[in-house]
Parts: structure tokens; sequence; C-alpha cells
């Protein structure tokens, strides 16, 4: 098995997610998806670890490396 981290990439458009990506993570392409909003929520077994709320459109994806 491989060990590998993830991230959550968020940007306004398509171009940002490969911006953030840059050469450092592999975006998962099939992940990119748009969104008209967006707003995390978790079932706390992480701890308190907060959330993300985006009222406007834009696109997420996950990438790892």
């Amino acid at each position: 098995m491989t060990d590998r981290t993830y991230r959550v990439l968020v940007a306004n458009n398509r171009a940002g997610i490969f911006a953030l990506a840059g050469n450092e993570w592999t975006v998962l392409e099939n992940t990119i998806k748009e969104f008209r909003s967006l707003e995390t929520d978790d079932d706390g077994s992480f701890g308190d670890i907060d959330g993300v709320v985006i009222d406007s459109r834009g696109f997420v994806a996950l990438a790892w490396k």
C-alpha cells in the first residue's frame, strides 16, 4: 500500500485548480467538479476542524502527492 497525502483544491476556475497543484501535486481529474456554492461538514472524528463556506461559483478537486 502506498502512503499518499491528499489535498482539497478550491479555485474560481479550472485553470486555478492546476495552478494550485503546481508541480508538487497530481490532480485527480475525475474529481474536478464545478459548484454553485460549497460548504464542508465533518463527522467530528478529527476534532474541531472548522469548515469552509463559499457562497459563489467555483471548482473543487482532489490532488495527491
